[in-house]
């Protein structure tokens, strides 16, 4: 069984359904999804779409990312939706063929809410952003969400953090030992990762339809 988690995917649709072939999921493969799966990439609807397929037919996870939350929020306040737009909230609406909030699914929005703020293993922590040093039920939402990838701490349990949420222009996982960031910049120039996080083998898809795989200590 892996346990792989997954960084943010920002409507890139081709590179989600690229990276899944590309990984040939086993039937005990466990997903984790760490969050922002709407906002700057073209296919936001088609992205969500896909997640609740996952969510009947694999075991997955899914967290709630900040981009994710903004439009939830974004429905019953009309600065957060000014906001929202300027973020990528606009693409997303695009991919709805939508001029507002309330022309998209409700069951889509019904997803985003049943999403959980973190996940948590005998091993692994996983969150969006960030985890403080305190037990991950101890953590305010906005932290997990919106936390710094940089003040993250070894945690006093000893387990590793899988984060997303600090996009990596460069393309590559950011790997300081007891923290993983697997934001690889999917949405601009980069790529969509998934990282075992059990065998440290990273699992790669661009928008191109390209892939690639390599071991997280070659980096």
């Amino acid at each position: 069984m892996r346990t792989l988690a997954i960084g943010d995917i920002h409507g890139c649709l081709t590179a989600l359904e690229t990276l899944l072939e590309f990984m040939e999921l086993k039937a005990d493969d466990q997903l984790i999804f760490l969050g922002d799966y709407v906002d700057r990439g073209p296919q936001s609807r088609g992205v969500i779409e896909k997640l609740i397929s996952l969510s009947q037919t694999t075991n997955a996870i899914f967290l709630r990312g900040n981009h994710d939350d903004w439009m939830l929020d974004a429905r019953t306040n009309r600065k957060m939706f000014n906001s929202w737009l300027t973020v990528g909230g606009k693409e997303t609406l695009k991919s709805y063929g939508a001029i507002n909030l309330d022309q998209m699914p409700t069951e889509h929005f019904e997803f985003l809410e049943q999403a959980q703020f973190y996940f948590e293993t005998e091993e692994h922590i996983f969150a969006h952003a960030a985890v403080s040093e305190r037990f991950p039920e101890l953590n305010t939402p906005r932290w997990l969400m919106w936390g710094n990838f940089s003040e993250i701490k070894e945690h006093p349990t000893c387990k590793r953090i899988i984060v997303g949420h600090s996009a990596q222009r460069s393309g590559l996982p950011l790997d300081k030992g007891f923290v993983v960031c697997v934001d690889t910049y999917a949405y601009g120039t980069g790529w969509l990762t998934a990282l075992d996080v059990n065998s440290n083998r990273v699992y790669q898809a661009n928008e191109s339809g390209e892939t690639r795989q390599f071991l997280l200590s070659s980096i």
